[in-house]
């Protein structure tokens, strides 16, 4: 509906006379469009303001003295006027008639209708009084009359109603409210009213009505609750699946002191899939009875794997041992892992404590899960089984999964140790930081762990250290070693330093070798061929 079309519609409105359609489309296009609010905003003041202006009574002497001055001034005229004069007088005697009939009916008609306007409290006109509704309570044949007369108007609705009943709130007929309360905005306003103040099973199907028609959802989801919560608990669960009113209904549960007992019961209940709100909404609750629902589904059931997603939340050292124990299932391996991570600090609290059990198999998975989960704090606890008769080879790969700065600073400190010097440089091996390659380099010129640092670059691959390698090929009994390290290094940035090689008597034999294994060419040792092909690619 464009602009044109709702500013044509918009004092059919006003009147109460326009289909729901064009309410609807009304109501959309209003949302959107400024200018055409500002419009509806000007026409309501100006009702607002008419509904407002009621002439004043004229006094109970008045037309007898109007008549009299009249006649005076009549009289008072020359002879040869006073036939002319007459006839005007007539005249204008039946033009006030008019007038005056005129005013009856729109003053008796503007009695009938209840109002809060201020000029009304203030008059003291005895007709008023005659005609106000405090006169007229009490008859059920008036009030039905008047509710009949006004529903066609959708403005007047409100004011007649909450004047209803602000007097009689007993008599509010719930039947006709839930036959028109989607008739007008006003008529929602005053049902939502009803339902608050009128604390009964009518009300609360009344908005049980409205939530159910769709009118409203948030405020009839909360007016149900305020009425009954137990009997509103399965709406506001199917609630949850809607993206609009999940937030609502997640705090009106919070509020009810049995949800998560409820909800429990409906869990285990349940055939098939659970709704994953069902999940979220027990985390929010975060009540000893949530928790215990979430731990009994993580342990045991076909719905291990999404309780396990949501245990962690409730941040308890209970839960971080039931990810542990869940460490020996294969299938809820990486879950329980995720859990454990989300968890640091507390879940490396838990594991530390099943690190001197009696039972070598669960030290060893806690050994293994403190390095998976990566808290570097752990790297105390697992320094401390580096000379375990059994455990020594786990606590080392599990410091190596580690890969923390702590972890490191501690395996270069370990190379200066000769019964930890081994291992340290083989651990040093997954660390490619600057400040191990500086370390590796540094005793490639040392002969003493010459051995051990080739072993460890060997697993850099970083072309930063063929420099420093091809400067040492040539003086160190280990050149074979050298060679099998630089055959790990980028092909293209190594293969002219082996094609130079083949010149070598003594670095022929090997570097031929690494040539056919990194290039696929058979050109023998002959160093010219392997320059022409390297020359032509």
């Amino acid at each position: 509906m464009n602009c044109r079309d709702a500013q044509i519609y918009l004092s059919t409105k006003l009147d109460g006379e326009i289909s729901l359609e064009q309410d609807r489309k009304i109501e959309e296009h209003l949302r959107f469009c400024p200018s055409c609010q500002k419009e509806w905003q000007n026409i309501q003041k100006e009702e607002t303001v008419l509904k407002r202006i009621i002439f004043d009574d004229l006094e109970e002497n008045y037309w007898p003295k109007y008549t009299y001055s009249l006649q005076k001034k009549i009289n008072s005229l020359p002879p040869q006027d006073r036939n002319w004069t007459r006839s005007f007088s007539l005249a204008a005697s039946l033009l006030i008639l008019a007038v005056l009939g005129m005013y009856f009916f729109l003053d008796r008609t503007n009695q009938d209708k209840p109002t809060e306007n201020k000029f009304v409290e203030k008059s003291k006109s005895p007709t008023k009084e005659k005609f106000s509704l405090s006169n007229k309570w009490g008859s059920l044949a008036w009030e039905r009359k008047m509710l009949s007369k006004t529903s066609h108007n959708i403005l007047d609705v409100r004011y007649l109603l909450v004047d209803f009943y602000k007097k009689r709130p007993e008599r509010i007929p719930f039947l006709w409210l839930q036959e028109n309360f989607h008739k007008s905005y006003e008529v929602k306003e005053l049902a939502f009213a009803v339902c608050a103040q009128e604390k009964t099973h009518s009300s609360f199907n009344l908005a049980k009505k409205m939530y159910s028609e769709g009118d409203f959802p948030k405020r009839s989801l909360q007016v149900m609750f305020d009425l009954s919560p137990q009997s509103s608990l399965e709406e506001m669960l199917k609630a949850l699946e809607n993206p609009e009113l999940r937030e609502v209904a997640s705090r009106l549960f919070q509020k009810f002191p049995q949800s998560s007992l409820f909800l429990s019961q409906k869990m285990k209940n349940a055939r098939g899939k659970i709704p994953l709100e069902w999940w979220s909404l027990l985390v929010q609750i975060g009540d000893d009875q949530a928790f215990q629902v979430v731990s009994e589904f993580a342990q045991k059931g076909s719905l291990r794997h999404i309780a396990l997603r949501f245990l962690d939340q409730f941040s308890r050292k209970e839960a971080s041992q039931i990810y542990f124990k869940g460490l020996r299932n294969h299938r809820l391996r990486q879950e329980c892992l995720a859990g454990l991570r989300r968890m640091i600090p507390q879940s490396t609290k838990t594991i530390t404590s099943f690190l001197y059990q009696e039972d070598v198999s669960l030290t060893r998975l806690a050994i293994e899960t403190l390095g998976l989960i990566g808290d570097s704090s752990a790297v105390d606890y697992l320094s401390k089984f580096m000379d375990h008769p059994e455990l020594s080879d786990d606590a080392l790969e599990a410091l190596v999964t580690l890969k923390s700065p702590k972890t490191e600073d501690l395996f270069l400190r370990l190379t200066h140790i000769p019964k930890y010097r081994k291992r340290a440089f083989q651990a040093l091996a997954h660390f490619p930081t600057p400040k191990v390659l500086r370390f590796l380099i540094y005793h490639l010129y040392q002969n003493q762990n010459q051995s051990l640092a080739l072993e460890a670059i060997k697993h850099f691959r970083n072309p930063e250290v063929i420099p420093h390698l091809l400067k040492i090929v040539n003086k160190s009994s280990l050149y074979q070693e050298i060679l099998e390290a630089l055959a790990e290094m980028p092909p293209k940035k190594v293969i002219p330093y082996f094609i130079v090689f083949l010149g070598d008597s003594r670095l022929r034999k090997k570097s031929h070798t690494i040539l056919k294994e990194i290039t696929g060419q058979k050109f023998g040792p002959n160093t010219r061929l392997w320059q022409i092909w390297y020359q032509n690619i």
